[in-house]
């Protein structure tokens, strides 16, 4: 939360403005008063990992639709979530090396179960 009151100077430097959140969370940590303040900062962390938007959950609702076909009546839901965690999380599959997911894969056991 913003105070109303602050203006910066025009030299004025990081340790000028006003404290974030995640600034104290690091500061409690580093000097121990995330135990005494327990409550506090379990507040803290909390708003910390709140989303800012849903647009994250939308997305990958809106993956389920792409993913889901004729096929998805066959597979098994632990595969439909795998697929639709792939689908939705592209960009870290893209910074991934390929290499080491196919040698991972190909060291487990495939086959349907008859």
């Amino acid at each position: 939360m913003k105070n109303k009151d602050y203006k910066p100077s025009e030299d004025a430097t990081a340790s000028d403005q006003p404290p974030t959140l995640q600034n104290i969370t690091s500061k409690m940590v580093a000097l121990g008063h995330s135990a005494v303040y327990r409550n506090f900062y379990a507040l803290a962390v909390f708003l910390l990992t709140l989303p800012v938007t849903s647009a994250s959950c939308e997305r990958a609702h809106s993956k389920v639709d792409l993913v889901k076909s004729a096929v998805r009546a066959s597979m098994g839901s632990e595969r439909l979530e795998n697929l639709v965690l792939i689908s939705a999380e592209k960009s870290v599959l893209d910074s991934m090396k390929m290499s080491g997911v196919v040698n991972k894969f190909a060291l487990h056991k495939r086959g349907l179960p008859l």
